[in-house]
């Protein structure tokens, strides 16, 4: 039988200086309501208050606990401060242009009817509108193993006071992102956001990007104005590139857009995924005969952010909450993705620490991973599956912290930031 007691007082101990740090500058209630909640949805593995009440196994009793929860949520206003916080340690595991991947999905709530601001959304499990909120999530490539790293994330009601647009709020997301990284780093955009209003943002604002482009849109070619399709198939390819063992075809070509005549831009085409070519705008230019095949590098990754929400989904119920009012859902989404973002941190440092690798085995997955796989895999399910194993071994309160000295085989980096 393995004993985990090690493990667990180490784990314990890195969880709480990492809500330390992303609560550092808030009062201590809500520094304690950010370690309550963290512990609370990585031991149950539900954002449910009842269920995050039994994981921190208090010495009170749940209904009380559960008040708590609820009533500190509610309150809470200091989402920006743990965003904030966050991306200064995020940034530590970025490289100097990081790859951002920019995602808008959906909260459903198709039974609810005591949630504030419930508007209509597109469901993208069922591709029925149904009720519930919207979510622009962007998250950064790590640098060493690609993790996608939640750096923010903003839920919004189309029917809420103060709303403006989709487009408004990725605006603010984007001028953030400017602000806080120099405007360095690759916006991954999907066919979603081919928008002349998102294009002119981007333009005016010398950002780079790269986005999945509608067959519906016009393009200028040779000085012609043509659909983009027909552009696309005028290129069969240049460079060789294998997509997961497909052999394809890249290339390359100078396009403009009918509303932005005075920028060049490329337009990317990969052939060999489907009946109709895969089609890429950007406005990176490089001399390299093989700027298409990074190109399709960079935007077949945006596909993790995607994963990255699907795991939010699976494995914390971001979906199955039950606080009622915009402000805590906000607050309580916040918290999961920051709880995230610490598990894509131990992901990404794989290599440099053992605690990913004991919270792997702690996991017990069916099929043991191979060092390869251990190194290239998404390994987010399986640290999480371990950090709830070993956090449900305890008979403590989880938010209680430790009383004895301890220094752990397993750092984040944290200390001495």
């Amino acid at each position: 039988m393995n004993n985990y007691s090690t493990q667990l007082h180490g784990l314990k101990r890195e969880i709480s200086e990492f809500c330390e740090k992303i609560s550092e500058g808030l009062g201590k209630p809500k520094q304690k309501l950010v370690r309550d909640v963290v512990f609370g949805v990585a031991a149950a593995q539900s954002c449910l208050l009842s269920e995050m009440a039994r994981g921190l196994n208090e010495g009170i009793t749940l209904k009380k606990t559960i008040d708590r929860l609820g009533s500190g949520l509610q309150k809470f206003d200091a989402v920006d401060t743990l965003r904030d916080n966050f991306v200064v340690l995020a940034k530590k595991r970025l490289s100097d242009k990081p790859i951002f991947l920019v995602d808008l999905s959906d909260l459903a709530k198709p039974y609810g009817k005591a949630f504030e601001a419930l508007a209509k959304v597109h469901d993208g499990s069922t591709g029925e509108t149904v009720l519930g909120y919207w979510t622009l999530e962007i998250a950064a490539l790590g640098a060493k193993a690609h993790t996608p790293i939640p750096v923010y994330d903003r839920v919004f009601s189309s029917v809420e006071d103060g709303h403006v647009s989709q487009n408004a709020e990725l605006f603010t997301a984007l001028d953030w992102l400017a602000k806080t990284f120099d405007s360095q780093g690759v916006h991954v955009f999907d066919r979603g956001f081919d928008r002349n209003i998102v294009y002119e943002h981007l333009l005016h604002n010398n950002l780079p990007f790269i986005v999945r482009a509608d067959k519906q849109r016009n393009v200028i070619h040779k000085e012609k104005t043509l659909n983009i399709l027909d552009v696309a198939k005028l290129y069969k390819g240049k460079c060789n590139l294998k997509i997961r063992g497909v052999p394809c075809k890249t290339s390359s070509t100078s396009v403009k857009l009918p509303n932005f005549r005075d920028v060049p831009l490329s337009l990317v085409t990969v052939h060999g995924l489907g009946e109709e070519p895969l089609m890429l705008l950007t406005n990176l230019k490089s001399t390299d005969s093989k700027l298409s095949n990074a190109i399709t590098k960079m935007y077949l990754l945006r596909w993790r952010v995607e994963e990255n929400f699907r795991f939010k989904k699976i494995d914390f119920g971001i979906e199955d909450f039950r606080v009622r009012s915009l402000k805590a859902i906000r607050a309580l989404h916040c918290m999961v993705s920051i709880l995230t973002g610490f598990i894509a941190l131990l992901s990404e440092q794989r290599d440099d620490f053992p605690l990913p690798a004991q919270l792997v085995a702690a996991s017990k997955r069916i099929f043991a991973f191979t060092l390869q796989q251990f190194q290239r895999c998404f390994l987010l399910y399986a640290i999480a599956d371990g950090i709830a194993y070993l956090l449900r071994c305890t008979r403590l309160p989880l938010a209680r912290p430790n009383r004895r000295p301890f220094v752990c085989s397993a750092q984040l980096g944290l200390r001495g930031v």
